[in-house]
């Protein structure tokens, strides 16, 4: 019994290491994989920038560049400080293992400490003197059997102290390993997070240029343009998607219907397809949905708009707000994440599917709080707004099927 609780507790600890330094060897190769993959994501837009910059100062290729690597860099940085909340957790997971081994230790050299003083007390009877006592011989047989049994605790018990030592030997040299990578983690997220204020420095000198330069203010708008269209195919995409999803839900309905009668509740049996974002376009009425963000000015508004200097017409087929860089960017209603994508002109932009054909567009995003496929809540934040060539911008769009809407018809009065 205590040999094998004593295995129980080993056996327990080693699980417990495991989890320590952040869960099973699969999904510390994912980690250290999908971080490696973001650094060579990042030094290739590094080099790419250090071309660029030898060839001229200010370019839209280059403003694309600086975009993306920065993109990448938060992504990094994310993943950075999730690696080192997870290595402080099992930094504390090892420091309770140690406590558990300590206070066995102690309980073992207790029972090795009774061990000795029972053996002084009855180890100086030998055999010859007990047989020869007058003790009756069930009792002498009793104590023959009782040092045999202290014996055999005492080799359990020194087996296990044994044990137990090596393993918060163990128990140290990991801590030991663990706190150093934290260590390195924490370096690598600072100098990650200078290089990320770096580019966004260098970045806002590179649209001053831009700025100044007519004839690159009039590629991106053509560029804006183009831009657009490209996000009107995305939407279209997205429909056809849905229109598939739903046919493969309604078939796969069907065929269970034909295969076996109903089931005498009146609930809707649960496909295992995924289902569609339902519902939530009840929020959807004019002037009833909540603003993306929370405080902003309206710089360009829905439609048509003439260029006061390069005198040319642009359609905008949202809305610009400026805003704080940084700013918070919620949910106008519930739904799921249809696409996270990047778009020359648009930056990084989600695209929200909110059922019976409307979707929410949140463009020129810096930080990105959601993945594809995600469930979102009205008010939720999504992400945080970033930096364009005119400044702090959020763009944001309605759509009803293929059909671009007025958003600030649809907002509420502010």
């Amino acid at each position: 019994m205590v040999v094998s609780r004593a295995i129980a507790l080993m056996a327990f600890l080693v699980l417990l290491s495991q989890s320590a330094v952040g869960g099973t060897k699969d999904d510390l190769k994912k980690s250290k994989s999908e971080l490696n993959r973001l650094r060579s994501e990042i030094e290739s837009y590094e080099k790419k920038i250090q071309t660029a910059k030898k060839k001229e100062r200010a370019s839209l290729s280059l403003i694309d560049t600086y975009d993306r690597q920065s993109a990448a860099l938060r992504r990094l940085v994310r993943r950075l400080q999730q690696e080192q909340a997870r290595n402080t957790a099992g930094a504390a997971r090892i420091r309770d293992s140690i406590v558990v081994l300590e206070t066995r230790l102690q309980r073992l050299g207790s029972d090795y400490a009774s061990y000795v003083r029972s053996a002084y007390m009855h180890g100086r009877i030998t055999a010859p003197v007990l047989f020869l006592s007058a003790a009756p011989y069930s009792e002498l047989a009793l104590r023959v059997e009782y040092l045999k049994r202290l014996s055999q605790q005492h080799h359990v018990d020194m087996e296990g102290i044994k044990a137990d030592q090596t393993l918060l030997e163990q128990q140290r040299a990991l801590l030991a390993e663990n706190l150093r990578e934290n260590e390195r983690l924490i370096a690598e997220r600072t100098r990650e997070e200078s290089r990320l204020a770096a580019r966004i420095e260098e970045r806002k000198g590179v649209i001053d240029d831009l700025r100044r330069n007519q004839k690159l203010w009039s590629q991106e708008l053509d560029r804006r343009q183009r831009a657009q269209r490209a996000l009107q195919r995305k939407i279209s995409e997205l429909i056809e998607r849905d229109r598939i999803r739903q046919s493969q839900k309604k078939a796969h309905f069907a065929e269970r219907s034909r295969s076996k009668p109903p089931p005498p509740s009146t609930a809707v049996p649960r496909s295992g397809l995924p289902s569609l974002p339902t519902g939530s376009s009840e929020s959807f009425k004019p002037r009833s949905i909540p603003w993306p963000v929370s405080k902003g000015t309206v710089t360009a508004r829905y439609g048509w708009h003439a260029h006061p200097e390069l005198k040319t017409m642009t359609q905008n087929t949202g809305i610009d707000i400026a805003v704080e860089s940084g700013t918070e960017v919620r949910a106008v209603a519930d739904g799921e994440v249809a696409a996270v994508w990047w778009l020359p002109s648009f930056g990084t932009l989600i695209i929200l599917s909110h059922g019976d054909g409307f979707r929410t567009v949140y463009a020129h995003l810096g930080e990105v709080h959601v993945a594809e496929g995600e469930r979102v809540k009205q008010g939720q934040a999504i992400a945080r707004s970033g930096e364009t060539v005119s400044g702090s911008t959020l763009h944001f769009e309605v759509w009803k099927n293929r059909e671009k809407m007025d958003p600030q018809a649809w907002l509420m009065s502010r």
